[in-house]
Order: structure tokens, then sequence, then C-alpha cells
């Protein structure tokens, strides 16, 4: 016969370790609950800038600067689309890194390429999430910093789509490698979101999963939002951004800009997935 000691003692053991877990549980659920699932779930019927034509054909330099917006640069001489392996799309396009004269900055070169899009039906939203991957290669130099695609928006883009009213929020590197997000509001420069912990903005030799969500404020209020996602990680995020005072200002489309802050002493290379944005109003 068991002793009923020692069953007594095993029932509180048990106990124990039953509340311990359920303590355990209710901290985790404190902490992790609120984590914000990567935008790219959550917004459906994406909008995809194309990289081939419709019979599958990839784009040349001057199709793609043709798809451009009102104003580009390097795209002529910085970009293709091309084939590439382990891709998670059959084209892609690669942007050579090196510096480019352009328009009344001629004196100073640019680096990569740059360009707006603004897709169909896009005018008037408050939110919008711009997906891709990003590739660079092993030994890549990260320390000029460099920006990504992101989105732009404002009130009277399709006239001006660079005047000061404008919005842009775009996601890149510091010298580290490590992700950031850029904004300019207005016509200010609004700052800097630095990414967390150690994380590289495009691990090399592999491609990398990028997400970004923008959710304007409402106007005169600093309740705006940008968030950004490394595979699937939340590796950055404010949520008391003011990028606007004008409830007529509203996201537009895609911020093409692929390069470096600062030119580099060597030339890079970066190549990225067809760019993905969905949006709400």
């Amino acid at each position: 016969m068991q002793n009923p000691k020692y069953l007594n003692l095993l029932i509180n053991a048990a106990a124990a370790l039953t509340a311990v877990a359920i303590v355990g549980y209710v901290i985790y659920s404190a902490m992790y609950s609120d984590a914000v699932e990567p935008c790219g779930s959550r917004y459906p019927s994406a909008v995809r800038f194309p990289l081939s034509t419709p019979e599958g054909v990839p784009l040349t330099p001057a199709e793609l600067q043709a798809r451009a917006g009102v104003t580009d640069f390097g795209v002529i001489e910085n970009a293709s689309v091309v084939s590439a392996e382990n891709a998670p799309a059959p084209e892609v396009l690669e942007v050579q890194l090196r510096g480019v004269r352009h328009g009344a900055d001629a004196a100073i070169p640019r680096t990569g390429i740059g360009f707006h899009w603004s897709p169909p039906g896009m005018s008037g939203a408050r939110s919008a999430c711009v997906a891709y991957s990003a590739w660079v290669p092993e030994g890549f130099d990260f320390s000029s910093g460099g920006v990504l695609p992101g989105v732009f928006g404002g009130a009277s883009v399709a006239a001006n789509p660079v005047g000061a009213d404008t919005i842009s929020v775009r996601p890149g590197w510091n010298s580290t490698g490590a992700p950031t997000i850029g904004i300019i509001a207005e016509d200010s420069d609004r700052g800097r979101i630095s990414g967390s912990g150690s994380t590289t903005m495009v691990t090399p030799g592999r491609w990398s999963r990028i997400e970004q969500e923008v959710i304007l404020n409402a106007a005169g209020n600093p309740d705006g939002v940008a968030r950004l996602w490394i595979d699937g990680a939340l590796v950055a995020e404010n949520s008391r951004l003011d990028m606007r005072a004008n409830a007529a200002t509203s996201l537009q489309g895609i911020l093409f800009t692929i390069g470096y802050a600062r030119l580099p002493a060597q030339p890079g290379l970066m190549r990225v997935s067809p760019v993905e944005i969905a949006w709400r109003k």
C-alpha cells in the first residue's frame, strides 16, 4: 500500500508545477500576445510592380524607365531584370550601386536607382504595406549606409511628386548593416527609427524578406505608425509619428530607391524581387 504522506507530496509537487506553468503562461502572454503579425498577411490584394511583359519577357532598362513616374535616376545606367539562382521569383531587379550624375544635382553623384510608382486606385490611402525580398553578395560593404524601396505620399503628388507637402517612409541600413526606417514629411527630416538587437537588414548570400507598414496619423495628432519586419520578425516600430497636418495628404505608391547614402569606395550590387504594395483607405 502506498504511503499517504508520499502521495500527498506528489500531489503538492504537481500542483506547484501547474501553478508555475500558469504564471509563466500569463507572463508570456502579457509580453507577446500583442506582437503584430507581418503586414503582408494582413493586407489583401497586393499589386506588384511588373518586371516582365504580359508575355513573360523581362523588361529592358528603357521599358523599366517608361514605367517610372515623373522623375527617375539611374534606371538606364544601373538597373536590369535578371534570373537568379534560388530567387523568390523568376525575374528579379538587379541594381548596380554605382554613382550616376542626374539633373540639377549632377555635380553630386547618386548611387543605384530612384523613381516613384503609383498603382491605379491607391490615391486616398491612409495605410499601406510594401513587401519584397532583397539579396546582396557575400562580403557586401554596408559601411556607407543605404536605402531600400518604401512608400511615398502627399496632397498633390500627381502634379509634384517631390514637392514640399510629400511624405516618404523608407527602410534602409546604417554603417553596421542594422535596419533603419527613415522618415521625411512635409519637407522636413522627421528622423530615423533604428532596428533592435543585432539584426542585419539583408543577410549577405541569401534572400531576406522585408515588409514595411505605414499608417498615417490623424491630421495634427502624433499617432502615425511605421513598422519593419525582416524574415517575419518585427525589428523596428514607432507608433507616435506626426507625418501630416493636412487630412488631404494620403499615401500614393512605392518610392523605388535602392542605393548607398554616400558614394562608396567600391560599387556594390543588390537584387530585389518584384515589389508589392497593398493599402487601406
